[in-house]
């Protein structure tokens, strides 16, 4: 028999008695009470036992997994912190939130390059370099959207996942004082401050198409919810509001029905650069 075994059994042994009375409520119960020789007894034979048998804590377990469109909606009535998830809707240079592009970036007006840094979902890149040539459109449900609403900018992050949080749009830093322009023709649904987004403007095109705009300094004079803007539209400079470590203009693209109850959150993400969905 193994030594934790035999303690096992010496311990029963050892409280068989005591245990028996106190588990059959002991003659008299509450009036008269166990005597103090048996509860003593039961005490250090308790405490005997439990030191000879080693035992380990378990590990603390913690939960990873990927924030919701909800919990990123909740944050925008909640203090910001460092930990807010809406990441996966964040700028991400070089592995961080904080750090911009160590070398000067080299804007080309005639195209809208990739960001001398580490990029996280990369798109493909022409034989310039470029990921779009201004003015690029991708049609969407039959609805024209630039492809890089922006301009003295360049792509920073894409589309997909990055590591456990998906990143619903796409990232487009500057550190030139770059304008945020409208991907296409429609209407002002949102115009907010928010904790998570920053300044943020959602364009209604029609078809069930609909664009964010995220972390801009501020707003155009003409921007308001109910005004139409036109494609190549200023909407506003890109800036570093809400949760934004660098400048940069976060920027979605988002298909379906906006008077769902979730409204923009039940809506489904789509990649501004292909089209595609998760």
């Amino acid at each position: 028999m193994s030594i934790i075994g035999r303690l096992a059994l010496g311990s029963v042994k050892n409280l068989s008695v005591p245990v028996i009375l106190l588990g059959a409520g002991w003659i008299g119960g509450a009036k008269y009470g166990a005597p103090a020789i048996y509860i003593d007894t039961i005490d250090s034979g308790v405490s005997w036992a439990s030191s000879q048998i080693p035992w380990t804590a378990p590990p603390a377990q913690s939960e990873n997994k990927p924030p919701t469109d909800e919990e990123h909606e909740s944050s925008n009535t909640t203090p910001e912190t460092e930990s807010l998830p809406p990441e996966n809707d964040d700028i991400k240079i070089a592995g961080t939130k904080t750090q911009a592009p160590a070398t000067t970036l080299h804007v080309n007006e005639a195209a809208v390059g990739l960001c001398d840094t580490a990029i996280s979902n990369a798109p493909d890149t022409g034989a310039n370099g470029a990921i779009a040539k201004a003015g690029a459109t991708l049609p969407i449900n039959g609805v024209e959207l630039l492809k890089a609403p922006v301009t003295k900018a360049c792509f920073s992050s894409g589309f997909g996942y990055r590591g456990y949080s998906p990143h619903r749009g796409a990232d487009y830093f500057s550190d030139e004082g770059g304008s945020v322009l409208a991907a296409g023709d429609g209407i002002i649904i949102e115009a907010e401050y928010r904790n998570d987004y920053g300044n943020t403007i959602v364009v209604d095109h029609d078809s069930g198409i609909y664009t964010r705009y995220a972390h801009l300094a501020g707003f155009e004079p003409n921007v308001k919810i109910g005004a139409r803007v036109a494609r190549g539209q200023s909407l506003g400079p890109i800036g570093r509001t809400g949760s934004a470590g660098a400048a940069h203009l976060h920027y979605e693209v988002r298909t379906g029905d906006y008077t769902n109850p979730k409204k923009y959150w039940g809506l489904t993400p789509v990649d501004p650069l292909s089209g595609r969905t998760f």
